[in-house]
Protein backbone atom coordinates (compact mmCIF):
# COMPACT_ATOMS: atom_id res chain seq x y z
CA UNK A 1 0.00 0.00 0.00
CA UNK A 2 2.85 2.03 0.89
CA UNK A 3 4.37 1.59 -2.17
CA UNK A 4 1.46 2.55 -4.37
CA UNK A 5 1.42 6.11 -2.43
CA UNK A 6 4.59 7.00 -2.95
CA UNK A 7 4.60 5.87 -6.71
CA UNK A 8 2.75 8.72 -8.65
CA UNK A 9 1.20 7.41 -11.08
CA UNK A 10 -0.23 4.03 -9.05
CA UNK A 11 -1.59 6.56 -6.78
CA UNK A 12 -3.42 8.32 -9.62
CA UNK A 13 -4.72 5.45 -11.16
CA UNK A 14 -6.13 3.94 -8.27
CA UNK A 15 -7.96 7.57 -7.47
CA UNK A 16 -9.07 7.76 -10.63
CA UNK A 17 -10.67 4.17 -10.05
CA UNK A 18 -12.21 5.05 -6.64
CA UNK A 19 -13.71 8.62 -7.81
CA UNK A 20 -15.22 6.99 -11.23
CA UNK A 21 -16.25 3.44 -9.04
CA UNK A 22 -14.35 0.94 -11.34
CA UNK A 23 -13.68 -2.24 -9.24
CA UNK A 24 -10.10 -3.34 -8.76
CA UNK A 25 -10.03 -5.33 -5.53
CA UNK A 26 -9.23 -8.35 -7.16
CA UNK A 27 -6.41 -6.53 -9.09
CA UNK A 28 -5.26 -5.50 -6.31
CA UNK A 29 -4.70 -8.98 -3.99
CA UNK A 30 -3.98 -10.12 -7.66
CA UNK A 31 -0.56 -8.15 -8.33
CA UNK A 32 -0.13 -5.58 -4.96
CA UNK A 33 1.67 -8.52 -2.59
CA UNK A 34 4.35 -8.51 -5.29
CA UNK A 35 6.66 -5.76 -5.91
CA UNK A 36 7.84 -7.29 -8.91
CA UNK A 37 3.83 -7.02 -10.37
CA UNK A 38 3.74 -3.19 -10.08
CA UNK A 39 3.92 -2.91 -13.19
CA UNK A 40 1.13 -5.26 -14.47
CA UNK A 41 -1.10 -4.26 -11.80
CA UNK A 42 -0.46 -0.85 -13.44
CA UNK A 43 -1.24 -2.27 -16.68
CA UNK A 44 -4.57 -3.65 -15.70
CA UNK A 45 -5.67 -0.61 -14.35
CA UNK A 46 -5.31 1.03 -17.15
CA UNK A 47 -7.34 -0.88 -19.06
CA UNK A 48 -10.08 -0.65 -16.93
CA UNK A 49 -9.97 3.14 -17.26
CA UNK A 50 -9.94 2.84 -20.89
CA UNK A 51 -12.91 0.73 -20.93
CA UNK A 52 -14.47 3.17 -19.22
CA UNK A 53 -13.78 6.27 -20.22
CA UNK A 54 -12.69 6.26 -23.97
CA UNK A 55 -14.56 2.96 -25.01
CA UNK A 56 -14.36 2.88 -28.82
CA UNK A 57 -13.33 6.68 -28.80
CA UNK A 58 -9.83 7.29 -30.80
CA UNK A 59 -7.36 9.79 -29.02
CA UNK A 60 -8.07 12.29 -32.18
CA UNK A 61 -11.90 12.43 -31.65
CA UNK A 62 -11.38 14.16 -28.31
CA UNK A 63 -11.99 16.95 -30.42
CA UNK A 64 -15.79 16.33 -31.41
CA UNK A 65 -17.03 15.76 -27.70
CA UNK A 66 -19.77 18.32 -26.94
CA UNK A 67 -20.72 19.56 -23.46
CA UNK A 68 -24.29 18.74 -23.95
CA UNK A 69 -23.98 15.37 -25.61
CA UNK A 70 -20.56 13.81 -23.70
CA UNK A 71 -21.14 15.78 -20.22
CA UNK A 72 -19.81 12.68 -18.23
CA UNK A 73 -17.31 11.36 -20.74
CA UNK A 74 -15.76 15.22 -21.11
CA UNK A 75 -15.32 15.61 -16.79
CA UNK A 76 -13.38 11.93 -16.82
CA UNK A 77 -11.13 12.61 -19.29
CA UNK A 78 -10.46 16.57 -18.04
CA UNK A 79 -9.71 14.63 -14.54
CA UNK A 80 -7.53 12.23 -16.59
CA UNK A 81 -5.55 15.72 -17.81
CA UNK A 82 -4.88 16.79 -14.35
CA UNK A 83 -4.01 13.23 -13.26
CA UNK A 84 -1.52 12.94 -15.84
CA UNK A 85 -0.36 16.83 -15.03
CA UNK A 86 -0.35 16.29 -11.72
CA UNK A 87 1.97 13.54 -11.94
CA UNK A 88 4.60 15.06 -14.23
CA UNK A 89 5.06 17.13 -11.44
CA UNK A 90 5.60 14.77 -8.47
CA UNK A 91 2.45 16.36 -6.74
CA UNK A 92 -0.62 14.45 -5.74
CA UNK A 93 -4.04 15.42 -7.09
CA UNK A 94 -6.32 16.44 -4.02
CA UNK A 95 -8.81 13.56 -4.03
CA UNK A 96 -10.39 14.09 -0.75
CA UNK A 97 -11.31 17.54 -1.65
CA UNK A 98 -12.23 16.55 -5.44
CA UNK A 99 -14.59 13.56 -3.70
CA UNK A 100 -15.76 11.95 -7.06
CA UNK A 101 -16.53 15.08 -8.78
CA UNK A 102 -19.16 16.67 -6.24
CA UNK A 103 -17.20 19.94 -5.55
CA UNK A 104 -16.25 20.64 -9.30
CA UNK A 105 -17.96 21.78 -12.35
CA UNK A 106 -17.37 21.36 -15.74
CA UNK A 107 -17.26 25.49 -16.44
CA UNK A 108 -16.69 27.27 -20.04
CA UNK A 109 -13.13 28.70 -20.67
CA UNK A 110 -14.50 31.16 -23.00
CA UNK A 111 -17.85 32.62 -22.39
CA UNK A 112 -20.49 31.49 -24.57
CA UNK A 113 -23.75 33.58 -26.07
CA UNK A 114 -26.56 32.99 -23.53
CA UNK A 115 -30.25 33.70 -25.46
CA UNK A 116 -32.13 33.71 -22.02
CA UNK A 117 -31.16 35.27 -18.89
CA UNK A 118 -33.11 37.10 -15.95
CA UNK A 119 -32.79 40.60 -15.66
CA UNK A 120 -30.53 40.70 -12.57
CA UNK A 121 -27.96 38.14 -14.10
CA UNK A 122 -27.65 40.28 -16.74
CA UNK A 123 -26.78 43.53 -14.53
CA UNK A 124 -24.68 41.53 -12.69
CA UNK A 125 -22.95 40.05 -16.17
CA UNK A 126 -22.60 43.93 -17.20
CA UNK A 127 -21.29 44.90 -13.74
CA UNK A 128 -18.62 41.82 -13.78
CA UNK A 129 -17.33 42.89 -17.29
CA UNK A 130 -17.78 46.69 -17.11
CA UNK A 131 -14.12 47.34 -17.26
CA UNK A 132 -13.83 44.96 -20.00
CA UNK A 133 -17.01 46.84 -21.95
CA UNK A 134 -15.39 50.53 -21.21
CA UNK A 135 -12.53 49.31 -23.92
CA UNK A 136 -14.40 47.14 -26.30
CA UNK A 137 -16.77 50.77 -27.05
CA UNK A 138 -13.66 52.71 -27.49
CA UNK A 139 -12.37 49.80 -29.61
CA UNK A 140 -15.68 50.24 -31.82
CA UNK A 141 -14.95 53.94 -32.94
CA UNK A 142 -12.45 52.19 -35.19
CA UNK A 143 -14.26 49.84 -36.85
CA UNK A 144 -16.63 50.73 -39.71
CA UNK A 145 -19.03 47.57 -39.39
CA UNK A 146 -19.54 47.90 -35.27
CA UNK A 147 -19.50 51.88 -34.97
CA UNK A 148 -23.23 51.91 -34.91
CA UNK A 149 -23.31 49.73 -32.14
CA UNK A 150 -22.11 52.42 -29.87
CA UNK A 151 -25.35 53.61 -29.00
CA UNK A 152 -26.52 50.55 -27.46
CA UNK A 153 -23.34 50.44 -25.22
CA UNK A 154 -24.38 53.84 -24.38
CA UNK A 155 -27.94 52.82 -23.28
CA UNK A 156 -26.11 49.46 -21.42
CA UNK A 157 -23.68 51.77 -19.50
CA UNK A 158 -26.55 54.31 -18.94
CA UNK A 159 -29.16 51.67 -17.48
CA UNK A 160 -25.90 50.08 -15.48
CA UNK A 161 -25.41 53.46 -13.56
CA UNK A 162 -29.40 53.63 -12.74
CA UNK A 163 -29.47 50.50 -11.35
CA UNK A 164 -30.65 46.73 -12.33
CA UNK A 165 -34.06 47.86 -12.37
CA UNK A 166 -34.09 49.56 -15.87
CA UNK A 167 -35.90 48.01 -18.52
CA UNK A 168 -33.45 47.62 -20.67
CA UNK A 169 -31.74 44.78 -19.40
CA UNK A 170 -35.08 42.83 -20.29
CA UNK A 171 -34.16 43.52 -23.79
CA UNK A 172 -32.91 39.82 -24.87
CA UNK A 173 -32.00 40.94 -28.87
CA UNK A 174 -30.08 43.75 -27.54
CA UNK A 175 -28.42 42.17 -24.55
CA UNK A 176 -27.70 39.53 -26.24
CA UNK A 177 -25.93 41.71 -29.77
CA UNK A 178 -23.61 43.66 -26.95
CA UNK A 179 -22.98 40.24 -24.79
CA UNK A 180 -21.57 38.61 -28.72
CA UNK A 181 -19.65 41.74 -29.80
CA UNK A 182 -17.63 41.10 -26.54
CA UNK A 183 -17.51 37.56 -26.79
CA UNK A 184 -15.66 37.77 -29.98
CA UNK A 185 -13.40 40.66 -29.61
CA UNK A 186 -10.55 40.37 -31.53
CA UNK A 187 -11.03 36.50 -32.21
CA UNK A 188 -10.85 35.40 -35.57
CA UNK A 189 -13.98 33.45 -35.65
CA UNK A 190 -17.10 33.08 -34.27
CA UNK A 191 -17.25 31.34 -30.69
CA UNK A 192 -20.13 32.40 -29.16
CA UNK A 193 -21.21 29.21 -28.96
CA UNK A 194 -18.48 26.82 -28.34
CA UNK A 195 -19.03 23.74 -26.71
CA UNK A 196 -16.14 21.53 -27.42
CA UNK A 197 -13.86 19.65 -25.11
CA UNK A 198 -10.81 23.00 -26.32
CA UNK A 199 -13.25 25.24 -24.37
CA UNK A 200 -13.90 23.50 -21.05
CA UNK A 201 -12.11 22.30 -17.71
CA UNK A 202 -12.77 21.47 -14.53
CA UNK A 203 -13.39 24.41 -11.65
CA UNK A 204 -14.25 24.28 -7.62
CA UNK A 205 -17.69 25.10 -7.37
CA UNK A 206 -16.47 28.13 -4.80
CA UNK A 207 -15.17 29.90 -7.19
CA UNK A 208 -17.60 28.71 -9.91
CA UNK A 209 -20.19 30.66 -8.23
CA UNK A 210 -18.44 33.97 -8.74
CA UNK A 211 -17.44 32.93 -12.20
CA UNK A 212 -20.78 32.38 -13.57
CA UNK A 213 -21.05 33.52 -17.68
CA UNK A 214 -17.92 36.24 -16.54
CA UNK A 215 -16.05 36.71 -19.87
CA UNK A 216 -12.58 35.56 -20.30
CA UNK A 217 -10.75 38.48 -18.87
CA UNK A 218 -13.10 38.85 -16.17
CA UNK A 219 -12.42 34.99 -15.64
CA UNK A 220 -8.54 35.56 -15.66
CA UNK A 221 -8.43 38.13 -13.60
CA UNK A 222 -10.45 35.82 -10.71
CA UNK A 223 -8.72 32.97 -11.22
CA UNK A 224 -5.25 34.87 -10.94
CA UNK A 225 -6.92 36.50 -7.63
CA UNK A 226 -7.24 33.03 -6.53
CA UNK A 227 -3.60 31.37 -7.33
CA UNK A 228 -2.05 34.41 -5.47
CA UNK A 229 -4.20 34.15 -2.56
CA UNK A 230 -6.24 37.23 -2.53
CA UNK A 231 -9.58 36.26 -2.54
CA UNK A 232 -12.02 35.78 0.84
CA UNK A 233 -11.14 32.03 3.17
CA UNK A 234 -14.25 30.99 1.96
CA UNK A 235 -13.02 30.78 -1.38
CA UNK A 236 -10.19 28.14 -0.58
CA UNK A 237 -12.50 25.27 0.48
CA UNK A 238 -11.73 23.80 -2.65
CA UNK A 239 -7.95 24.80 -4.71
CA UNK A 240 -7.37 25.74 -7.96
CA UNK A 241 -6.88 22.47 -10.10
CA UNK A 242 -3.84 22.01 -11.72
CA UNK A 243 -4.89 22.62 -15.56
CA UNK A 244 -7.49 25.02 -14.69
CA UNK A 245 -4.97 27.72 -13.40
CA UNK A 246 -2.66 26.67 -16.52
CA UNK A 247 -5.47 27.67 -18.63
CA UNK A 248 -5.60 31.18 -17.28
CA UNK A 249 -1.78 31.32 -17.17
CA UNK A 250 -1.69 30.98 -20.99
CA UNK A 251 1.09 27.93 -20.10
CA UNK A 252 -0.27 25.52 -23.13
CA UNK A 253 0.65 28.40 -26.04
CA UNK A 254 3.82 30.85 -26.50
CA UNK A 255 2.80 33.23 -24.19
CA UNK A 256 5.83 35.71 -25.54
CA UNK A 257 3.67 35.38 -28.90
CA UNK A 258 0.55 35.87 -27.34
CA UNK A 259 -0.43 39.93 -28.22
CA UNK A 260 -4.35 38.97 -26.75
CA UNK A 261 -3.60 37.80 -22.83
CA UNK A 262 -7.50 38.89 -22.41
CA UNK A 263 -9.10 36.30 -24.33
CA UNK A 264 -8.82 32.48 -25.38
CA UNK A 265 -7.98 32.13 -29.15
CA UNK A 266 -8.16 29.78 -31.29
CA UNK A 267 -4.81 28.90 -31.13
CA UNK A 268 -4.98 28.65 -27.20
CA UNK A 269 -7.94 26.56 -27.75
CA UNK A 270 -5.85 24.53 -30.29
CA UNK A 271 -2.83 23.83 -27.99
CA UNK A 272 -4.97 23.33 -25.09
CA UNK A 273 -6.58 20.30 -26.98
CA UNK A 274 -3.12 18.80 -27.90
CA UNK A 275 -2.12 19.08 -24.36
CA UNK A 276 -5.23 17.13 -23.55
CA UNK A 277 -4.24 14.48 -26.42
CA UNK A 278 -0.86 13.98 -25.09
CA UNK A 279 -1.68 13.81 -21.05
CA UNK A 280 -4.43 11.21 -21.58
CA UNK A 281 -2.49 9.54 -23.86
CA UNK A 282 0.62 9.43 -21.59
CA UNK A 283 -1.76 8.42 -18.86
CA UNK A 284 -3.31 5.45 -20.53
CA UNK A 285 -0.22 4.57 -22.17
CA UNK A 286 -1.82 4.75 -25.47
CA UNK A 287 0.25 2.69 -28.25
CA UNK A 288 0.24 3.57 -32.00
CA UNK A 289 -2.04 6.79 -31.01
CA UNK A 290 -1.59 9.89 -33.23
CA UNK A 291 -1.09 12.91 -30.61
CA UNK A 292 -1.43 15.54 -33.22
CA UNK A 293 2.46 16.20 -32.88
Amino acid sequence: MQKLYYDFDAYHLVGFCNCENIGISDDFYKYCNDDEKMDEFKTAIREKIKGKVLKDLKIDDLENLQYENNKDQIKEILLLHNLQSYSDEKLRFPFNLYDGGKNYDIEHIHATAEEKADKKSRYEWFKNNYSAIKKTKEKLKDSDDLKGKIEEFDLFEKAYHEGKNSDIFNKDEEFNDLRKIMINDNLDEDFSKDDKIRNLCLLDSTTNRTYKNSLFITKREMILKKAKGEMNKEDYVYPLLLCTERIFLKFYSNVDSDDNLNFWTKNNREAYLKDISNKVTAFLKLKGEDTNG
